[in-house]
């Protein structure tokens, strides 16, 4: 089967953009799109592409998005189109399909023991999601951001819930573009080395409570397949 007969029994006619897109199954590809403009149809059939075209297994296929809602309606959307193009026999039972949190939480788990030796981070961990990280983060303000440097923020900023709240995009930042705290520690600018000391206390905070939030479930497994090539094969 090839492409033409997928969007033909799919009663699919992508854009010019769309079907270049779909038809990428080799390399990174990034698709800069808004609301609306069909990313999950392409999403879509790419995989079915990779399926039934280039005969690749569904179990050897990782699909990622943003919540589990979202994970559920593309494994429903592939078995349809499966279906109406005579393949609904295809098992999408092994294909990893998720949100990117799950997914990563769930590579974690498998491989803890080299996440522990990079980390520190031990089997019995438990991940903050947004809101537990603002309470983790008020819970031990004081810890993270110190006296000194709590009085030059709250200069700064409006109080202390602001502090956190403008605090938090700064610190999953620097976790997830892999920025180095220990030379924005050496900025010349004041703040920033303070928003860089506290986030290295906060850091040291989650690794003493065995808690990770989103920004380190991602890090974490990003450095364990930068170090474990491996893994990453597997």
């Amino acid at each position: 089967m090839n492409l033409k007969e997928i969007f033909i029994k799919c009663s699919f006619k992508p854009n010019k953009n769309q079907e270049e897109a779909i038809k990428v199954t080799e390399g990174p590809l990034l698709i800069i799109a808004g609301p609306g403009s069909g990313k999950t149809e392409v999403l879509i059939y790419r995989t079915l592409n990779l399926i039934l075209c280039k005969n690749i297994d569904p179990k050897n296929i990782l699909l990622c998005t943003f919540t589990e809602k979202a994970a559920e309606q593309l494994k429903s959307r592939l078995r349809l189109y499966l279906s109406k193009c005579g393949y609904e026999s295809i098992d999408l039972s092994q294909m990893v399909c998720g949100t990117i949190h799950s997914t990563c939480n769930e590579i974690i788990l498998d491989n803890i023991n080299e996440v522990t030796e990079i980390s520190g981070l031990n089997k019995n961990f438990s991940v903050l999601e947004e809101l537990t990280q603002i309470l983790f983060i008020f819970e031990n303000f004081e810890f993270i951001f110190g006296e000194e440097i709590n009085e030059r923020f709250l200069s700064k900023w409006s109080g202390k819930w602001d502090t956190i709240k403008k605090s938090i995009p700064f610190f999953n930042k620097i976790t997830e573009e892999c920025i180095d705290p220990e030379k924005l520690s050496q900025d010349s600018s004041l703040f920033i080395k303070m928003l860089a000391n506290s986030f290295l206390k906060y850091k040291q905070k989650l690794i003493d409570s065995n808690l990770i939030d989103f920004s380190f479930q991602q890090r974490h497994v990003y450095d364990l397949l930068l170090k474990n090539p491996e893994i990453k094969e597997k």
